[in-house]
């Protein structure tokens, strides 16, 4: 039996991703060996393929997958904390998309075997996203308003299903052919290419908003600090619109990057200097780090929700590993929603 990963031997376009078969790998001490149910393909994982994620340190050949779940089928010597046929997953930023992985046995998470495997996949990486957003960073109670800018994406249909349990008033941002389906997750749909977008959204908040969240370049996040109310809290996490301008690799594009970024830190510095309203980046994997038991209690509390029936990561197609490079086109070309879900099975 042979191991089969989506691998990528230089940066670049989706077209460069390649499947090949090596070794089961087998583990060191410390570490199990798993075999991945399911995984998934994220933004972030496009911006790693294209070479323009800052937290990326290893360089091509890598295999592709910020995130699994699967089953211990092997455990390395010194490994007491799980046994074979435990089902865990994990946030591993290279590795995901693959048949097997070896990782370090105390930093998995525990996952119970009442949920599909496809259905806990989009809560690992993005479905927690949202949960700790909401939870931590937005703190809205209830009755309150959250502006979500992309509420279609893998993190904002969660973040508006969390709103729509705690009955907290949402707008949300998006293209034309996802309106229909932001509303259906009981917020209000506000299309971002019309050219009075951001006068539609002053009318719908006579206060201004008690959050938003962020994910655009510096004109957008200009607009969501104004829409907020007295003491409102913006969430800024991903910014993909300034990761873009990296893509063709250049000294003035990594120079203005580098503006971008150094003007967005000046701002959020005085902002939460000089106004009531705070300004929080947030950061997925450096919350698990920081705090790993309660990232586990909140995937616990996520999962139940899943489970009862409250929660329903919205899917927008489910593919197998040997198609993960139409998944790459299919979440680059903007025309999908929700989550891109890898099956192994």
């Amino acid at each position: 039996m042979k191991n089969k990963k989506a691998i990528i031997e230089k940066f670049g376009a989706f077209n460069e991703i390649k499947i090949i078969e090596s070794p089961i790998p087998e583990p060191k001490t410390g570490e199990v060996l798993i075999r991945i149910e399911a995984s998934t393909v994220s933004s972030t994982d496009i911006t790693i393929r294209k070479g323009l994620y800052p937290l990326l340190k290893d360089n091509p050949p890598i295999v592709l997958g910020y995130d699994f779940v699967g089953i211990v089928e092997n455990l390395g010597e010194g490994v007491t904390n799980l046994s074979i046929g435990d089902r865990v997953a994990d946030i591993c930023q290279i590795g995901g998309n693959a048949k097997y992985l070896c990782r370090k046995a105390d930093e998995l998470l525990s996952i119970p075997q009442t949920i599909e495997a496809i259905d806990v996949a989009p809560l690992i990486l993005s479905g927690m996203t949202a949960y700790q957003i909401f939870k931590y960073a937005a703190c809205v109670e209830t009755g309150g308003t959250f502006l979500v800018h992309g509420g279609s994406g893998a993190v904002g249909n969660i973040l508006l299903q969390l709103c729509r349990i705690h009955q907290v008033k949402t707008v949300s941002t998006t293209s034309t052919s996802k309106l229909q389906m932001v509303e259906s997750l009981g917020a209000m749909a506000v299309d971002y290419s019309s050219e009075n977008y951001f006068e539609t959204l002053q009318k719908n908040t006579k206060e201004g908003f008690d959050a938003t969240i962020d994910f655009s370049n510096q004109k957008s996040i200009n607009h969501s600090f104004r829409l907020l109310k007295k003491r409102g809290r913006m969430i800024l996490c991903g910014l993909l619109t300034t990761q873009k301008k990296m893509e063709s690799k250049t000294f003035l594009n990594f120079l203005t990057f580098g503006l971008e970024f150094g003007r967005m830190m000046l701002k959020k510095a005085l902002w939460n200097s000089f106004s009531s309203k705070k300004t929080i980046f947030f950061g997925i994997v450096d919350s698990k780090k920081d705090f790993p038991e309660r990232y586990q209690n909140d995937l616990n509390e996520l999962i139940e929700l899943v489970i009862s029936g409250k929660i329903k990561p919205y899917i927008y197609q489910v593919f197998n590993l040997d198609d993960i490079s139409k998944a790459h086109q299919c979440l680059g070309n903007g025309k999908s929603a929700g989550h891109l879900v890898i099956s192994m099975n």
